[in-house]
């Protein structure tokens, strides 16, 4: 599982919806629910909130369908299919975005996505 301070890196490669700025900090309390870890990830700079979420579950027993869309991911560095869900975060009603690591070379990346497979 990816550490918190991983989380907050990562999320350096994401705007703020509202402030267009990319610094966030994390709650290092969170909820845990069956499936994940629930966090709340606060702008540094207008204080805009989001959630994030770990799995803490394989993806395949709780959310097939976003198995096999993580699973289908084309990693950029070395053109392999085939990643893991480290975590996602919704920043805002019409954004997801998935941070997954490729199975292959061991890339980070984040991928937008659908908003049906959160449905």
């Amino acid at each position: 599982m990816i550490s918190l301070e991983e989380v907050q890196q990562r999320l350096t490669a994401v705007k703020c919806p509202i402030c267009k700025q990319s610094g966030f900090a994390i709650h290092p309390r969170g909820q845990e629910s069956y499936t994940d870890l629930s966090y709340k990830a606060r702008c540094n700079q207008c204080a805009y909130m989001f959630p994030v979420s770990i799995p803490t579950k394989s993806l395949h027993l709780v959310d097939p369908d976003t198995a096999q869309w993580v699973m289908g991911l084309p990693c950029p560095d070395c053109q392999e299919v085939g990643t893991r869900l480290d975590f996602r975060c919704m920043t805002s009603v019409r954004e997801s975005i998935a941070f997954v690591t490729c199975n292959a070379c061991k890339h980070p990346f984040q991928e937008l996505a659908p908003m049906e497979a959160y449905e």
